[in-house]
């Protein structure tokens, strides 16, 4: 869609620099009007899973794959990450702890425990706990495209060097240090 800017100039408007509620409304306003078209439910879909709110996300995600019945795989997959989503929320909220492949080094068990002193509001000793964890990780070295760095962490320092596993509906934390190689996609669509 081309629009004028105050200058007179041709602006051309992408679904990403609309805000995420006007998005939503537009789709549920398509989905109101044609109620069974399968692809107004699949961005509906998505947009849900970016704003978190899963029980839509699944109401959508089900209506989708009985519109299109091809689709019953996706939707099986698309719900098992729904449900690693909501006990990775649990996990980070200090109710529940994450699935280990190996069990953990002490240092992992001390991040999973600062999880759980900042939930019940304790920041300085969740700080204190994660600080102590965090001294005794591992350094790992990681080799990318733009070269090698010397260590490696994820950018929440609540999770240091770890990395958050999802597969078949569980949430996992493997360390670094338990990769032997790994290799990440840059995303591609809006629910990567």
């Amino acid at each position: 869609m081309n629009t004028r800017t105050a200058a007179g100039e041709p602006h051309t408007h992408r679904p990403q620099d609309t805000p995420l509620v006007e998005q939503i409304a537009r789709i549920e306003s398509r989905i109101r009007a044609q109620p069974t078209t399968a692809t107004h439910r699949w961005a509906l879909f998505q947009l849900m899973c970016v704003t978190g709110d899963w029980a839509r996300a699944v109401q959508q995600l089900q209506t989708w794959a009985k519109l299109d019945a091809g689709q019953l795989q996706t939707a099986q997959v698309f719900r098992d990450l729904i449900r690693a989503e909501r006990w990775r929320a649990k996990v980070v909220g200090g109710q529940e702890r994450p699935g280990f492949v190996h069990e953990p080094d002490s240092w992992v068990r001390e991040l999973v425990g600062a999880l759980r002193l900042a939930a019940d509001g304790q920041s300085e000793a969740a700080d204190d706990a994660r600080e102590s964890a965090l001294d005794g990780a591992p350094l790992v070295a990681a080799r990318t495209p733009r070269g090698v760095a010397g260590w490696i962490a994820d950018s929440d320092s609540r999770f240091g060097p770890v990395c958050e596993f999802i597969t078949a509906g569980h949430y996992r934390w493997v360390p670094f240090a338990d990769l032997a190689a790994w290799r990440v996609s840059p995303p591609t669509n809006l629910i990567d």
